[in-house]
């Protein structure tokens, strides 16, 4: 059973004359998860007896104290802000809340702004897919990527490229205080893995032009390059091989033509390595139009 919005017990015991009044506002964020604490600033003027009791009172998720409502009470409250805990409420919404008082009886007016409640995310897993760290489709954000040993964010979408930085890597998904914490991911990139689309291109391995339409140049120049056959393959952004052809080197020198015909449109991971003994893989990405 959900506790009673904390109970302001007795008195402010103030002291001065005239009629009791009450006014509140919310402090701080407007998003809270069941259980996460929140600030309010209760002031209360004029006279209370000695048995009053101050609660804060939630409304409805439409705003209205009517029917609905969630009352705390506040222990032993003497004036000034106060700390409670997001009661278990249905997400979203428009809750406003205000405070009341036993002796007299009073409720202040609602507080200015509203507030919502914040549904704690489940637990995604991230997943590696094209060189990239990947959380699933309807991943609910906030999201922040975090690399273990290191205090600043790496990414901030769904998706993120780590380049050539190995570590651990992890993300926190929802709003601050309401986050939850993905396992953590060991990353390692592929062997001399290709740039991002639009930046320049190593010179041993190439792309070009890149993003491309229609048909694209893969070139690979290295002094050292054994003579042969060599295996190039096209992977999508979920891992499905999309195209596969051979090249012949010579001279150290590999050249040829990548058919982008009836591609979908999107980011691709392309891979060359000698299809007969011991050779490096490499790979870069292609951006398809």
């Amino acid at each position: 059973m959900e506790p009673a919005l904390p109970r302001v017990q007795t008195a402010c015991r103030c002291a001065s004359a005239g009629p009791a009044r009450l006014s509140l506002n919310l402090l701080g964020a407007r998003a809270f998860c069941t259980g996460q604490p929140f600030s309010l600033l209760l002031n209360a003027g004029g006279h209370f007896r000695a048995t009053n009791q101050f609660s804060i009172e939630l409304s409805d998720s439409t705003g209205s104290f009517l029917s609905g409502s969630v009352r705390r009470v506040v222990p032993g409250y003497r004036g000034g802000s106060l700390v409670i805990n997001m009661p278990g409420v249905p997400p979203g919404g428009r809750y406003r809340l205000r405070a009341v008082s036993t002796h007299p009886p009073l409720a202040s007016p609602p507080a200015a702004d509203t507030l919502r409640a914040a549904l704690r995310p489940t637990r995604p897993l991230i997943s590696l897919v094209v060189d990239s760290l990947l959380l699933p489709a309807g991943t609910q954000g906030p999201i922040r990527w975090l690399r273990v040993g290191s205090d600043s964010v790496q990414g901030t979408a769904r998706r993120l490229w780590p380049d050539r930085h190995w570590g651990q890597y992890y993300a926190l998904v929802g709003p601050p205080g309401c986050a939850v914490s993905t396992d953590t991911f060991n990353y390692q990139p592929t062997t001399s893995l290709g740039p991002r689309p639009g930046s320049p291109a190593p010179a041993q391995f190439s792309l070009y032009p890149n993003p491309a339409r229609g048909e694209a140049q893969l070139r690979l120049l290295e002094p050292g390059l054994p003579p042969g056959s060599y295996s190039i393959e096209m992977l999508d952004a979920g891992g499905r091989r999309a195209r596969t052809l051979t090249a012949q080197a010579l001279g150290g020198r590999l050249e040829v033509r990548l058919p982008l015909a009836g591609l979908a449109p999107g980011l691709y991971l392309v891979r060359l390595w000698p299809l007969a003994g011991e050779g490096t893989r490499l790979t870069a990405r292609l951006l398809v139009h």
